[in-house]
């Protein structure tokens, strides 16, 4: 179980004179915001920091292009930091450092400090040293557990970048929202944040291809009412098809699972199985409705099938060795079980 202990978060920084922040290595809108608003704070404290991201900002985190380091295989030198601070990172120590390895740079001393902020427990097997929390985003908790409690006012463009942050990981504000993520976003605009650019940045502007490509999305979803399940498979034939980089695919598939998953009638259970190259196994993207008088937990399908990745009850996604047919036997009747407990 995570443990939320600020103190020794506190504690980490007020010691460090020299800090490296990185966000999860396919960072989203919430990883940006947070990232930014943990620099600017930390160089109000007169301390000195670095933020990398291991790939470009995707389209609905454009807005923070600028504020970061984007590191590919060069090496970061983290005998030089005091500490380090993980941020807003879903998956376990094995696949987050797996994930960065790609890029080349995740070599870190076992002498370097960890601390963390993040909504994803899984975080807690990196650092005792950790500020965690159940919440819509880690750019709330950052808000409410640092800004709020220091009395510190962000500008309108740290306040636009919190919003966004907010606003993206919740899918339009629907999900994993509670009275004191309302409070924050009510502070947040009164301190300037542009609704405007949010809204543009994360939930209009969308290009072409993710039109041209979601009605062949929906076209493979298929329904089972016994469990209440939608499901749809894709491979690199069915990124082929509709004419998508990977990237591209990516956006597609979060615009569906934040606009169309889980919203028809009787089915409030949505997952996508891909087969893609470059994958160790089948990667499964579940989003549930936990709205649900009894709803369905994502993150227990996932420890229940033995899956490597992370998330939150409504919205998690895991990788699972085997044969795209082997692992859809494998999830289903996890699924099944589940639902008859």
């Amino acid at each position: 179980m995570a443990k939320n202990n600020p103190r020794g978060f506190f504690n980490a920084v007020k010691k460090a004179k020299s800090i490296v922040v990185i966000p999860s290595a396919r960072p989203d809108a919430d990883s940006h915001a947070s990232g930014i608003a943990i620099r600017r704070w930390l160089e109000l404290k007169g301390k000195s920091v670095d933020l990398y991201i291991g790939e470009k900002p995707i389209k609905m985190a454009k807005l923070f292009e600028e504020n970061f380091i984007v590191v590919d295989t060069n090496t970061i030198d983290f005998g030089k930091y005091d500490l380090l601070i993980v941020l807003d990172c879903g998956n376990p120590p094995e696949k987050l450092l797996n994930d960065w390895r790609r890029f080349g740079v995740f070599r870190i001393p076992t002498n370097l400090e960890i601390a963390a902020i993040d909504h994803h427990k899984e975080t807690a097997h990196l650092t005792d040293n950790f500020i965690y929390e159940i919440a819509s985003s880690t750019s709330e908790l950052i808000y409410r557990y640092i800004y709020q409690t220091e009395g510190i006012k962000p500008d309108k463009e740290l306040a636009t970048y919190l919003f966004q942050g907010i606003a993206s990981d919740t899918g339009y504000l629907r999900w994993n929202i509670s009275a004191e993520t309302f409070k924050v976003i009510y502070q947040l605009l009164e301190q300037g944040a542009d609704l405007k650019q949010v809204l543009n940045a994360t939930f209009t502007g969308n290009s072409m291809w993710a039109f041209q490509a979601l009605p062949y999305v929906i076209s493979k979803v298929q329904f089972d009412q016994n469990m209440g399940l939608t499901y749809s498979e894709f491979t690199q034939k069915d990124l082929e098809n509709m004419k998508l980089t990977r990237e591209q695919w990516w956006v597609t598939r979060i615009w569906y699972q934040a606009i169309l998953a889980r919203s028809t009638i009787g089915y409030p259970l949505d997952l996508i199985f891909e087969d893609l190259e470059g994958q160790e196994g089948i990667h499964v993207s579940g989003r549930s409705d936990i709205y649900q008088e009894k709803p369905f937990d994502i993150t227990e399908l996932m420890a229940k099938c033995g899956g490597k990745g992370g998330g939150h009850m409504g919205a998690a996604a895991f990788e699972l060795p085997g044969s795209l047919s082997e692992v859809k036997r494998k999830v289903f009747a996890a699924v099944k079980e589940i639902r008859e407990n």
